[in-house]
């Protein structure tokens, strides 16, 4: 539904560096929301946050990206995933990957701001000018950072807004109550909206953006899901067989580009069961679980996903740390 102008809130500055990017028509569009939330937030007429929903591929990152660095009225911009796979994804995306893949490129030079990520057992970075950074992290590190450092008062206060990828995945109250101690815009994205959106971060119904599956299919830049029923089996033999005889038959050699295949188990054990079992095919596989190593550079197992762009591995077997994907045509 198209809102009418408010011209007591809709001063939003001018971002020359905005009308450059080669932005989807639905991007602009929930930027373009997102700045009008962020302006009432400033007149002091809103104290929510802001929700964007976006099914998974149809730019939802982009729209990060643009609104962390692109946009005048933004400063120190925090972002937070609820992995860590996603927390680097993000990272690589706002600082280069992004805006290299835009139909124009925009040198990258260009662009505003430098890109701080925080992770692990890291201390909270020195930062010169908070003004031009933007940090990434987790919501588990921040809240750890909340707790126990002593520098995290300092760092808060420099914060002019708050971005939560994947909010739907924020499921402990106590993570709500440090990132409602932001007294800073705040803005959540989610490709799976549920109810617990609103609970955990007190989302205005009056500044959401959403962008559906089906509209994003009718438009073109989605393709449709196509659901392949298989015979139950608990025999991972079994399982990679079928497995392999619909893949050959379904991308067959030499006709076109053989896309990825994420398979997720339960349990570390039956990880490496799937992984011997794709090695006795000879098939290019990694394997990735907290409790593997990435120390060994010949073994095909990772503790931390990989970076698509350098893994050329076919087969990716995971437990939990692909629930959203790879970013990855």
């Amino acid at each position: 539904e198209d809102e009418m102008p408010n011209p007591k809130t809709d001063k939003t500055p001018a971002a020359p560096l905005l009308d450059e990017l080669s932005l989807w028509s639905h991007q602009s569009e929930a930027i373009k929301r997102m700045r009008r939330y962020l302006a009432e937030f400033h007149a002091g007429n809103v104290e929510g946050s802001a929700l964007v929903h976006m099914p998974t591929g149809s730019g939802k990152t982009g729209v990060i990206a643009t609104i962390a660095r692109c946009l005048p009225e933004v400063g120190c911009t925090l972002i937070l995933a609820p992995r860590i796979a996603l927390r680097e994804q993000l990272a690589r995306d706002i600082q280069s990957r992004f805006f290299e893949h835009l139909s124009e490129k925009i040198p990258l030079d260009k662009l505003p701001k430098k890109v701080v990520e925080i992770s692990g057992d890291d201390p909270i970075p020195e930062i010169e000018d908070y003004e031009s950074t933007i940090l990434v992290s987790t919501i588990q590190k921040i809240h750890n950072m909340a707790n126990n450092s002593p520098d995290w008062g300092e760092l808060a206060r420099h914060i002019s807004l708050v971005i939560v990828d994947e909010g739907h995945y924020e499921p402990a109250a106590s993570w709500s109550i440090v990132l409602r101690s932001f007294h800073t815009p705040k803005i959540i994205f989610t490709a799976t909206p549920y109810r617990n959106d609103l609970k955990f971060f007190d989302i205005d119904l009056n500044h959401v953006y959403s962008y559906t599956f089906h509209q994003a299919l009718e438009d073109g830049f989605l393709r449709d899901v196509e659901i392949m029923p298989q015979e139950p089996t608990r025999d991972p033999n079994r399982f990679v067989s079928d497995l392999l005889a619909f893949y050959d038959k379904k991308f067959p050699e030499g006709k076109g580009d053989k896309p990825r295949v994420i398979i997720r188990c339960d349990r570390e054990d039956e990880i490496r069961k799937i992984a011997a079992i794709l090695k006795k095919h000879k098939r290019d596989y990694v394997a990735i679980h907290e409790g593997f190593s990435d120390k060994t550079k010949k073994s095909k197992e990772r503790k931390t996903v990989p970076d698509p762009s350098k893994e050329p591995a076919t087969f990716w077997i995971h437990q939990f740390k692909l629930m959203e994907g790879i970013d990855d045509n």
